[in-house]
């Protein structure tokens, strides 16, 4: 059985289609400037919409903090200096698409525009978006394919037209005419396609007041009057239009909409007569301009101008904005409208040459009958005068070769001006308008051209043509904004260009506003005004070859870490491009061109593209040499990496020729690893010395915004600027921290305790005194706090808040939590009746939530004025509802800091609200505190005094008195603790609070001998009463005050001071406070943080309740005498005169409208979800539920309250009963805008990502979006990941040899298993390769100076690529690497297979790497690899060639690549003298082939080159870099049991040792592994002149033709020379040697490569195929297929077989052969040897076993095994795949003479090769392999056999009922798509074919695309999917996941 499937694996790249559209949103103003528009590009069959990303978000933006802003709305700035393009939405469609075009939506209603597709045959289909879904919405669909009458006497562009047989049409025999075409009105009234070259299809578009009716009738779907629609489409046929002259048997080549008329004008570019090159003679001017005035309600379309006799080779139409349009032809560029035209030559040819004279060639010699002649002297006469008239016509030849025959000159071009010094072609060009009269043009060269027009009134009547530089040959082109355009490539990387005129650029520098804006009716803003010039002007003699040159220079220096030549953004670099429009060109037109039109191009950013691949193979890298590993030490040499598979494609043309190095998982750079060491946690944290308080620099804020006092400045708030300015700082600090070195790493091992280790210095040393970091106990989180002053760590049972490493702020104790809120098991876990501990916890400063055993979930918030952490009661109703709700229970919660503001503005929050919110939390805390203010008083009166009068007695009888005094004394000291700083209290009540609070410290530190020093308590004091901070804990120590403290507290608080001086005498009567802690340190602990989460004063939390009380007593004393000297103070002040009216006038107002203006910034949200399955998101603090969906847990594409019911959904919702789904056991918010993507990720991707995992181990990604509806709610929609997450995610399950690798202890009643990891989602920033500086191109070398610099002009330094994302540990680890907005997924290569602690990672020795550990594993200290993106589908790292790579192979026995190469060269060199004896028609064409190009100066050069892949000894002389690395700690001596170093070991020195030879050494073998992708070939071979490449192979071959002698591994290069049709092709074979030789000097050894000629031979065909088969050479000659064997420099032929014509692929497996034709499809092949029955010679015979007999254009043939079945496969030229069975006993094969189709199907993609891989079958051992294909499209598909027929029926079932259940996009069939394949012509244009439709249940050709969105669908749709075809929704998702896993190589 022959059962298949076939799926994309990578995406299409080539980028084929791209208009601007205002598509997600309509066309507004944001501040008075206009919002930038979206690209929309096709890519073969997916279709993208990206959006401009100018780095603004909500919380840097003043534009989009209004009210009636929105927070995906992006206005261009002033100064456009960077730009990205973010993506929206990337979707697959069920068919190539063709053509694009963009219907307007009318400005007037609000309209958004909406887009036309064009898709084969003749099908167009509009795309609208749905606003409130966030996704594609399919407004119709219109086929044009049911009427066979339309197929009649359409041309095909071959010559022949489509016919039918016998009255219907016939699918067998019939003739495929071009793609369609679609077009549309620039003012949105209608849109038009070309379908079948001559029939015109109209699409009128509705307005605005129909639509609305429309949809009130009910006959309209509600929201279609938001996106431009249409109606009722009707055809017109051109060949019946009389005023057109369509000639019968001509198609429509283009067409277009004018501007500027008042009903819609098409204007059609056609033939009248049909022309080709060798008929110009004849017929010449056969192309004309016919514009149709529409009137779609008349449906009316007369011709209203027409301009015939235009030149044949007219190829496209170009628009003028300013009305009128420009034709591009070969030689000319014209310009037609209705009022006057012009015209420019742009090359020589246009123009008529000399007339050559009648060349006479004398036939064969007549000889006379008498006297007779000898056969030998009429052959040497018949040879004389061949060789005469041979050589007349070779000279006559190249002395007309580049002639211009006057009768072949287009009658345009006469009178016509040439562009001085231009000799280029416009054929094929595409194009869009700068301005309104200026036009770039991108050839197919890749050069780019300005066109400028000057118009006459309406009509223009000159004309200017300037090169501006060069970039990838483009495919497309649009105009974005007024200075932004788009060049589309699908030969190189598309680029995003900001293009600005000297003169603007110059006005914007000075006035620092924008330049005027895009209008819709394609004018532009003050693009030309007159100015000073810039001052970068290329020089007067520089021509286009030089600013070819520069540019590409610059370009492949930049590629060779991220692109192909403009793929990486190069701020530093400069303008790539330059215009040579200016002071240059300014004599010729003085008038038209002034310095204000000269362009200044620069690249922002790039897509990257892989497209065409036209070879690939599969290679083992190594990184590193083995020599190099030797070197270094034990340790590194047991970790050293293994050579990996990865796949090696050609991609690029011409100067972004590259070869792409591709590989879907990512194979870990191990620096370092402590085999000894298991962990399933790792955090690294920074610490940032608290030099000045935070609350300092607020409150020097709040008295600079209310001039030094006010109502404003309160505790908390701050006032504005204070809020900015602290907003600021933060920012600050964070961009700070990403570059500072990681301080210290938490490892939580084995699940029962913690390593704390330092990581400030060159190596990892453990921490084993003074630390304050629980160790004892497994850690679940640690996070930094307080701006990295401080950080939180959470256990099961506590949390503690530590400054440093051995400096503990505060320990809450889990009881003490949940007694504080009043936690229904409280009393139960305070009394051992219930065992409860935190299971889950996450840390963002300032908030802490931890998720409880018990499903329940509390918040903590930082005080960090007080250095504390307090619980957030207003989190307790929300987060613990209860335990008799179980759905209402909470199974994961996450926090998220809204640093862009983004999901605040989508929510509606503003500054002003948060500043309300906290506002009314002080207003409680003020009331609660007045109530018990009369209660307090006499308590705490009685207490200060007792404390003060019994100082001196003794202890007990001190402390019992206070208690009589004072029995509510913790009751009030509760209560003074309610009354925090965070609650908003006045400044002198907040002074009068902190005084009390730090003397009650004091006298608790006195009387119960606690840790805390007496002199740091007086001088808390003084803190507190001059205002200023104070942090005091339980652990012993409390800020200590600066000297600004201590003068403000001298100054304001001498009371307080004299009582807490007092209190200090006492303390010292006590005792030493270190002895004390050492005593009883241990058990006051935890008596102390239970106290302090009770909500009792840290200071007051040790002691006993005697103690405490008698500390509260003193404080309370304090706080009344604080109180008095603050009224005082206050009535002071009342008696102050107020300022003056006018300067507090004239700054309230500015201070008013800031306050309304600034936006709500760095917010922290709470998201949780329910058992239930809902997911809400609150706002902190207020709780404020900003978005809730109760089926988030289903996996619904969107998430929003306006989700339409599901279709999926029944009535009475018995569905929902069987429904089951896995709880999210995790789930992850973040941002990651200014990381995402490295080098091309989009600056700030504001939109928060939302990651969720289930326990069942699937992952659901979301992406939040806000609609452009004020009233319509926030959302998220669902990205799709799930395909490629499929078969990485499993439930995390313990490794079976983690008991093994170490005994761990049983957990306690109630906790978690220690195996399981803390959490498996980890964010992780700012991992970047290593820093490279790579040379400019080939040639070129790096020499250094005398100081070590590069010499100027001979390296670039590249920039640092970062990646930011997602890190999923478990037994598959994954990473979500960010990317332009998104996520895409790696799979992670490991040595070990689970990874259960993984964290980010930055020191002097492991520049932004990584950690990555397990149980069963070691820990792992690694780094990104070398020269390789992270933000495509696959990892990619792109080598420039700077050529076009043809073929490629890999040389396993050297370890080389051997590249085929073609690029221009100058000077050309001679070709080598014909043969005497030929014909002279050869002749002819082989001096006409060899003057032409001698005349162009350039010839087109192939070579062979030998590459080295990373880890063959090169020299790193190219290359400098600054990565560096060491070895591990645990390599030196006195590593301990934890395999790693502790501080101030005697093994520190031998590390140091160790470190430093390993960091040369490896800093050695990066810089060699980097040299060999440095693009210098080691070694080069140029092919003759005008020979190319068609075949390259790496063979063995046995010497003399005997098999069991050793082989040698050969090169072998088939070539072709092709001189013209009339020259007979010929062909060579060459056989390469590699040799590999070392050499010795003093520096060191290095090793030198080369390549040898073995032989050569030439055939008098092309060789298109060499393979080795048994140790013989096996060649492809034409349409023969022969055998010879190597006999020293010879070949001997021994066997062959005539094929029916030119071979064009070849496959091998075993004896077995497959052989692809060019128009016959393939053929099966055996090779047998056997014996003679009578001579018992052996036979050598090549045995034709079966063939297919249709006629395909094949162009790649591979066997796929399965086991003991072997299938045949082929790619045809129509894009179709073929999957063929051998079967001798089925009688439809003509007993084996055909081969049996098993599969077929078309797939949109023209695949050119194919790479065997096995498959990992799951508990199977046979051999099944898969085929990866690479198309010319740039994607890569992958076809595999299906090994259970259980498997394939379920998947064919599944595969039905997606083709019905599922919504696709643009109303596509897959079903349709698929069977293509019989009306698909074999080529790219059309043709024809004979392909007999297989019936579907005899197609064993899955489409595995459309299975694998199964995997995308919620949960009831999978269900309801799973009741039809009959099984479990669980068996389906194995199968696929089985499927996944086995093809899951590379």
């Amino acid at each position: 059985m022959s059962q298949s499937l076939y799926r994309e694996l990578h995406p299409p790249t080539a980028i084929s289609h791209c208009v601007e559209a205002f598509f997600t949103h309509a066309a507004s103003k944001q501040q008075g400037a206009a919002v930038a528009p979206n690209l929309v590009v096709a890519r073969g069959t997916r279709l993208e919409v990206f959006s401009l990303n100018y780095g603004a978000t909500p919380a840097n933006s003043s534009s989009s903090s209004s009210s009636s802003s929105h927070p995906s709305l992006c206005v261009p700035p002033a100064v456009v200096s960077h730009c990205r393009l973010e993506l929206v939405g990337s979707w697959q469609c069920w068919g190539l698409i063709e053509d694009l075009a963009v219907l307007r939506g009318r400005g007037s209603s609000g309209q958004r525009d909406s887009l036309v597709l064009a898709v084969r045959d003749a099908k167009v289909a509009l795309v609208e978006w749905d606003d409130k879904l966030h996704c594609l919405r399919n407004g119709s669909l219109h086929s044009f394919e049911g009427d066979p009458s339309l197929w009649e006497g359409c041309p095909c562009g071959t010559g022949m037209t489509l016919t039918s047989s016998s009255g219907s049409f016939s699918s067998t025999s019939s003739h495929l005419a071009g793609p369609p075409m679609v077009a549309a009105d620039p003012n949105g009234r209608c849109a038009a396609a070309l379908v079948y070259g001559r029939h015109l299809a109209l699409l009128p578009a509705f307005q605005a007041d129909v639509m609305e009716m429309l949809v009130q009738e009910g006959s309209t779907p509600k929201g279609s009057t938001s996106c431009a629609s249409v109606g009722n489409s009707y055809l017109v046929n051109l060949a019946k239009v009389s005023s057109l002259k369509l000639a019968s048997d001509c198609a429509v080549r283009a067409m277009t909409f004018l501007h500027g008329y008042t009903e819609p004008v098409l204007l059609l570019l056609h033939e009248t007569a049909p022309t080709w090159g060798g008929r110009l003679r004849e017929a010449r001017d056969t192309c004309a301009l016919s514009a149709m005035s529409i009137n779609v309600r008349k449906k009316r379309q007369p011709v209203i101008w027409h301009v015939p006799g235009l030149p044949s080779d007219c190829s496209g139409l170009l628009a003028v904005p300013r009305g009128g349009v420009l034709v591009l032809s070969q030689n000319l560029l014209l310009y037609h409208a209705q009022g006057g035209s012009c015209v420019m030559a742009i090359n020589s040819n246009a123009f008529a040459g000399e007339v050559p004279p009648k060349l006479d060639i004398p036939g064969p010699p007549i000889f006379p009958p008498f006297p007779p002649r000898t056969a030998a002297e009429i052959q040497a006469a018949t040879t004389a005068a061949a060789e005469k008239a041979a050589n007349a016509a070779a000279a006559h030849a190249r002395q007309w070769a580049v002639n211009v025959h006057p009768e072949t000159v287009a009658a345009a071009a006469k009178g016509a001006p040439k562009a001085p010094g231009m000799e280029l072609e416009a054929d094929g060009a595409v194009g869009c308008w700068l301005a309104g009269n200026v036009a770039l043009l991108s050839l197919k060269t890749g050069q780019l051209l300005l066109v400028a027009l000057k118009f006459e009134g309406s009509a223009a009547s000159k004309m200017q043509v300037v090169v501006a530089g060069a970039g990838p040959v483009a495919s497309c082109a649009a105009t974005l904004t007024s200075n932004l355009l788009f060049l589309g490539s699908a030969v190189g990387d598309a680029l995003l260009v900001r293009y600005t005129s000297d003169a603007a650029a110059a006005s914007l520098a000075a006035a620092g506003n924008h330049a005027g804006g895009y209008d819709r009716s394609g004018s532009f803003g003050n693009s030309s005004s007159s100015g000073p010039p810039g001052k970068r002007r290329r020089l007067a003699g520089e021509d286009a070859a030089g600013m070819l040159g520069e540019a590409a220079d610059a370009a492949a220096a930049a590629a060779a870490v991220g692109g192909d030549g403009f793929g990486v953004s190069l701020e530093e670099a400069g303008e790539l491009f330059h215009c040579a429009m200016g002071r240059s060109h300014s004599a010729v037109m003085p008038v038209l061109l002034g310095e204000g039109l000269r362009q200044n191009l620069k690249v922002l950013d790039s897509l990257l593209c892989l497209g065409p691949m036209r070879s690939s193979a599969i290679a083992d890298l190594q990184l590193r040499e083995s020599d190099v590993h030797a070197s270094l030490s034990n340790s590194a040499a047991a970790h050293k990496p293994k050579p990996s598979s990865c796949l090696i494609a050609a991609v690029g043309s011409d100067k972004c020729g590259a070869l792409a190095i591709m590989r879907r998982g990512l194979v870990a750079d191990v620096i370092t690893a402590v085999p000894s060491l298991q962990a399933h946690g790792a955090w690294t944290l920074h610490h940032r010395p608290s030099s000045r308080p935070a609350s300092t620099a607020a409150a020097a804020a709040a008295d600079a915004d209310d001039g030094g006092g006010g109502d404003e400045a309160q505790a908390g708030t701050g006032g504005p600027k204070a809020a900015a300015a602290a907003e600021d700082e933060d920012e600050a600090s964070r961009v700070e921290l990403s570059e500072q070195h990681h301080a210290f790493v938490l490892l939580s091992c084995g699940g029962s305790s913690t390593m704390v280790l330092d990581a400030g210095g060159a190596e990892l040393s453990e921490l084993s005194e003074d630390v304050a970091f629980e160790r004892n106990a497994p850690t679940l989180t640690v996070g930094e706090f307080f701006s990295a002053t401080a950080a939180v760590q959470v256990t099961h049972t506590a949390v503690r808040l530590v400054r440093g490493s051995s400096e503990l702020l505060q320990e809450l104790l889990l009881p003490s939590i949940l007694q504080e809120a009043s936690h229904p098991a409280a009393a139960a876990v305070a009394a051992g009746q219930q065992q409860l501990c935190i299971r889950y916890a996450q840390v963002r400063d300032p908030y802490v939530v931890l998720l409880l055993s018990d499903a329940t979930a509390l918040l903590l918030h930082g005080d960090k004025q007080r250095q504390q952490l307090q619980l957030l009661p207003a989190a307790v109703a929300e987060l613990a509802p209860g335990l008799g709700d179980p759905l209402g229970a909470v199974t994961a919660a996450c926090l998220y800091t809204d640093t862009t503001g983004w999901l605040a503005a989508a929510a509606g929050i503003t500054a002003d609200d948060q500043d309300a919110e906290a506002a009314a939390a002080a207003a409680g805390q003020d009331s609660a505190a007045a109530d018990k203010q009369q209660q307090q008083k006499a308590a705490e009166a009685a207490a200060a005094a007792a404390a003060v009068d019994a100082a001196g007695e003794d202890e007990d009888t001190l402390m019992a008195e206070a208690a009589a005094a004072a029995p509510d004394a913790e009751e009030a000291a509760a209560a003074f603790e309610g009354a925090a700083p965070g609650g908003g209290l006045p400044k002198q009540e907040q002074q009068q609070h902190d005084a009390k609070i730090a003397v009650g410290t004091a006298a608790a530190a006195a009387a119960a001998g606690s840790p805390v020093k007496a002199e740091e308590a007086v001088e808390a004091a003084e803190a507190a009463a001059a205002g200023d901070d104070v942090g005091s804990t339980s652990g012993g120590k409390i800020v200590v005050p600066t000297e600004e403290q201590e003068s403000a507290a001298a100054m304001d608080g001498v009371e307080g001071l004299d009582t807490a001086m007092a209190l200090a005498s006492a303390a010292e009567d006590a005792g030493d406070p270190a002895e004390a802690a050492d005593k009883d340190g241990a058990a006051a602990a935890p008596e102390a943080a239970a106290a302090a989460d009770a909500g009792v004063p840290p200071g007051l939390a040790a002691g006993t309740a005697e103690q405490r009380a008698a500390a509260a007593a003193a404080a309370a004393e304090a706080h009344d005498a604080s109180a008095t000297d603050g009224q005082q103070q206050q009535q002071q002040q009342q008696q102050q005169p107020p300022p003056e009216a006018d300067n507090s006038s004239k700054e309230a107002a500015p201070a008013e409208q800031q306050k309304h203006s600034r936006a709500a910034s760095l917010m922290t949200f709470c998201v949780i979800v329910r058992a239930g399955g809902a997911l809400q998101v609150f706002a902190l603090p207020s709780m404020a539920c900003v978005f809730e969906d109760a089926e988030a847990v289903l996996g619904h594409q969107t998430l929003s309250p306006a989700r339409p019911p599901s279709p999926y959904a029944d009535e009475d919702g018995e569905q929902d009963a069987d429904l089951a789904p896995s709880p999210v056991s995790e789930l992850l918010m973040e941002c990651f805008a200014g990381t995402s993507g490295g080098a091309v990720g989009v600056a700030a991707a504001a939109a928060p990502l939302l990651v969720m995992l289930r326990d069942d181990g699937s992952c659901l990604a979301y992406k939040a979006f806000k609609p452009q509806a004020a009233s319509s709610p926030l959302g998220f929609r669902r990205l799709s990941l799930d395909a490629d997450l499929l078969p990485h995610l499993s439930p995390v399950q313990p490794p079976a040899d983690a008991a093994k690798a170490q005994q761990l202890p049983a957990p306690a009643p109630g906790m978690p298993q220690p195996s399981a990891p803390p959490c498996r989602l980890i964010r992780f920033d700012h991992l970047a390769t290593p820093r490279l500086e790579a040379p400019l191109g080939p040639g070129f070398v790096a020499k250094q100076g005398s100081d070590g610099s590069n010499s100027s002009g001979a390296a670039l330094p590249l920039p640092q690529l970062r990646y930011s994302g997602v890190f999923v540990c478990g037994p598959r680890p994954v990473w979500l690497v960010a990317s332009r907005g998104g996520f895409v997924v790696h799979p992670m290569e490991a040595d070990v297979g689970q990874v259960d602690a993984f964290c980010a990672f930055h020191n002097l020795n492991c520049v932004h790497g990584y950690m990555a550990a397990s149980l069963a594993g070691a820990l792992n200290i690694c780094t990104l690899p070398l020269q390789v993106r992270l933000d495509q589908p696959w990892l990619v790292s792109k080598l420039p060639l700077r050529a076009t790579p043809q073929a490629l192979a890999y040389y396993p026995e050297a370890r080389l690549l051997a590249v085929t190469t073609s690029r221009v060269a100058a000077p050309p060199r001679p070709f080598l003298p014909a043969e005497p004896g030929g014909d002279a028609v050869a002749a002819a064409a082989f001096a006409t082939a060899e003057a032409a190009v001698k005349a162009a100066g350039v010839e087109d050069l192939h070579e062979l080159l030998l590459l080295a892949p990373p880890g063959c000894g090169l020299p790193t002389a190219t290359y400098t870099t600054v990565y560096t690395s060491i070895l591990a700690a645990a390599a030196a001596a006195g590593a301990g049991g934890s395999g790693l170093q502790s501080a101030g070991s005697s093994g520190a020195a031998a590390g140091a040792a160790a470190a430093g030879a390993g960091s040369s050494a490896r800093a050695a073998a990066a810089l060699a592994a980097a040299a060999g992708w440095a693009g210098l070939p080691m070694w080069r071979y140029p092919l003759l002149p005008g020979e190319t490449v068609t075949a390259l192979k790496h063979v063995s071959l046995c010497e003399g033709g005997d098999e069991n002698a050793n082989p040698q591994p050969f090169l072998a290069v088939g070539c072709s020379s092709v001189y013209g049709e009339d020259y007979p092709a010929l062909g060579r074979v060459l056989l390469f040697q590699v040799l590999k030789e070392k050499i010795f000097r003093v520096e060191g050894s290095s090793q030198v490569i080369s390549g040898r000629l073995e032989l050569q031979r030439e055939y008098p065909g092309p060789v298109t195929a060499v393979e080795s088969l048994r140790g013989f050479l096996l060649m492809a000659i034409g349409n023969k297929l022969e055998m010879h064997y190597k006999q020293g420099n010879s070949l001997v032929k021994v066997t062959f077989f005539d094929g029916l014509q030119l071979v064009s692929g070849l496959a091998l497996v075993k004896d077995f052969l497959l052989l692809g034709q060019a128009g016959h499809s393939a053929a099966f092949f055996r090779y047998n040897c056997a014996p003679d029955p009578v001579t018992r010679e052996r036979q050598q015979q090549l045995q034709e076993l079966s063939a297919d007999t249709e006629r395909l254009d094949a162009w790649a043939v591979e066997f796929m095994p399965n086991g003991a079945k072997l299938s045949q496969v082929l790619a045809d030229g129509g894009g179709n795949l073929t999957v063929f069975m051998y079967d001798m006993k089925n009688p439809d094969s003509w007993l084996g003479k055909k081969l049996l189709r098993r599969g077929v199907a078309h797939v949109g993609a023209w695949i050119s090769q194919f790479q065997r891989l096995r498959l990992a079958v799951p508990g199977d051992s046979l051999n099944r392999q898969g085929l990866l294909g690479c198309s010319a499209q740039g994607s890569l598909l992958l076809l595999c056999p299906l090994w259970d027929e259980g498997m394939f029926r379920r998947l064919q079932s599944l595969q039905e009922e997606l083709v019905y259940q599922l919504r696709h996009t643009a109303g596509l069939n897959p079903k349709a798509f698929q069977g293509r394949y019989t009306r698909a012509g074999p080529t790219w244009g059309a043709g024809f074919t004979a392909v007999k439709p297989l019936k579907p249940l005899d197609n064993w050709l899955l489409q595995g695309d459309l299975l694998w969105s199964y995997a995308g669908l919620d949960l009831r749709a999978q269900m309801v999917i799973a009741e039809a075809v009959g099984v479990e929704p669980a068996m389906l998702l194995q199968d696929l996941r089985t499927l996944s896993i086995a093809a899951n190589f590379l």
